[in-house]
């Protein structure tokens, strides 16, 4: 994880700094506590925190220049694939001076300006700067795993790895009343919006051109989908293509120059991971978090079963309330916007205890949008194909509203959940889509707000924001759910 910051003038030439850039850079020292750097000319000022994971030494520090100092780079993430673009790129007659991916992504932009994008296995938040032609190419990884948010002004537009970072460079800090309810309901702030005016996050799979004083914004990539081609393949050969793609991908993820492990939760994502990366790597050492006096939520039990059976180096941190209470000033300080999945929490107090043992760790999140884990996948496919219980559940909705409500224990999660599967019964594909996503509903949110901050909830944008999908979303195939999640 690195950190990547830079200011581009789009009228007048940039003024030497004032103080603001370094603030902003020293912002994302936790990014990249290995070192700290930036450059600037009357164009721009590009800044970089790099975490060293890929040839350590000091010829990989960044911001980064071509051997004849035209072109310059700031980068965040990890390219897979990076050794064999390496040689192709040598077979054109380019000369490397590392041993690193950032040098390859470099090249590869010089060779293939924008079309670099098509040959980058990794994820990735970029900005490559044309010193001769005045011009910056700045990308975001195809499904948004690396972050990337900026800020367009009259004279400039700056862009970061975190909001944070932003914030010293720009004059105008206003929120956003449209982000804080949609915020209230879906306990986050969907892209492209954050909780400031102004202040966007660039769309997964896209990226920014800017020349002189025009700033083009443009999608390279969407998940191609087709029904009819993959539903006519048999089950045994869509098994064995998935292990064949699992197996690839978890291998070209093993890259590192650092010591490396995995989080295992004794979930099936996190399991399938460790089983197929233990056979690369022996001991691989991995980490799981668990509750002392909670055993409803305590999963440890499954990840100690993972463990012992593909013998890794398993490293367990069991946690109460008072571990959330003591970490919880210094999580603020990474949450630059509100953000409510409590799980959060817990993933950074393990991360602290993880950082002591390996420098970097596999994970298997963003697997349940594939593959539909989360339990509103479960409910819509029950509604979907048990019509009788769907007709059922309506009947009697006014029942369950009854039911004690909880995440705490075992019956009132279940009461829970079944008031929310028989509201849901009752309404229709589009809406139920929605009512699945959101933790509150409309009406109870608008009750929390003065009538003042009310007046100021422009209705038609928070619809238009909420109808934004690519795709053709609530059709009748249940695969366009998972098809919509994994874009957003």
């Amino acid at each position: 994880m690195c950190g990547i910051l830079g200011v581009i003038s789009l009228k007048n030439q940039l003024k030497n700094d004032d103080g603001s850039f370094k603030k902003a850079l020293s912002l994302l020292e936790k990014r990249g506590p290995d070192f700290k750097d930036s450059f600037q000319d009357n164009k721009v000022k590009l800044g970089h925190t790099r975490l060293a994971i890929q040839d350590l030494g000091p010829k990989g520090n960044q911001p980064f220049w071509d051997q004849k100092k035209r072109f310059c780079i700031v980068y965040n993430g990890e390219i897979y694939n990076f050794k064999n673009l390496r040689k192709k790129l040598q077979n054109k007659g380019y000369k490397f001076t590392t041993k690193t991916d950032t040098e390859v992504l470099l090249y590869l932009y010089v060779e293939y300006k924008q079309r670099c994008l098509d040959h980058l296995d990794g994820f990735f938040a970029f900005a490559i700067y044309d010193q001769k032609e005045k011009s910056i190419f700045i990308a975001r990884d195809r499904f948004g795993i690396k972050p990337l948010v900026y800020s367009t002004g009259k004279d400039s537009i700056v862009f970061a790895s975190e909001i944070k970072a932003i914030l010293p460079l720009i004059k105008e800090k206003a929120i956003d009343k449209t982000s804080l309810f949609q915020y209230l309901q879906f306990a986050y702030i969907p892209a492209p919006d954050s909780i400031y005016q102004g202040v966007k996050k660039l769309l997964p799979g896209h990226y920014i051109f800017i020349k002189e004083d025009r700033i083009k914004i443009e999608k390279y990539y969407q998940l191609k989908w087709d029904p009819e081609k993959y539903t006519t393949l048999s089950y045994d050969l869509q098994k064995s293509k998935l292990l064949e793609l699992l197996e690839k991908s978890i291998k070209n993820r093993l890259i590192s120059d650092a010591p490396l492990g995995a989080f295992l939760s004794g979930g099936i994502d996190s399991s399938a991971l460790v089983s197929l990366a233990s056979k690369y790597v022996p001991k691989l050492k991995t980490f799981s978090i668990g509750f002392k006096n909670n055993s409803f939520m305590d999963e440890t039990l499954y990840a100690n079963a993972v463990a012992k059976k593909f013998r890794t180096d398993h490293h367990t941190l069991k946690i109460d309330g008072n571990d959330y209470l003591k970490n919880l000033d210094e999580i603020m300080t990474y949450l630059d916007e509100p953000f409510a999945d409590s799980s959060s929490i817990s993933v950074f107090i393990l991360s602290k205890f993880v950082k002591n043992h390996v420098k970097t760790v596999l994970s298997g999140d963003g697997a349940d949008e594939i593959f539909a884990g989360y339990n509103k996948y479960r409910a819509e496919y029950f509604i979907r194909t048990k019509p009788i219980a769907k007709n059922l559940l309506k009947f009697l909705s006014p029942l369950t509203g009854l039911l004690p409500r909880s995440n705490d224990y075992k019956f009132g999660n279940f009461g829970r959940q079944l008031n929310k599967l028989a509201r849901g019964a009752k309404l229709s594909n589009e809406e139920r889509y929605l009512y699945w996503c959101k933790f509150v509903d409309n009406e109870r949110v608008l009750k929390t707000f003065s009538t003042s901050l009310r007046e100021d909830i422009n209705q038609k944008d928070y619809l238009e924001r909420l109808y934004k999908s690519p795709t053709s979303k609530y059709q009748n195939d249940f695969n366009q759910h998972l098809f919509d999640d994994v874009h957003y």
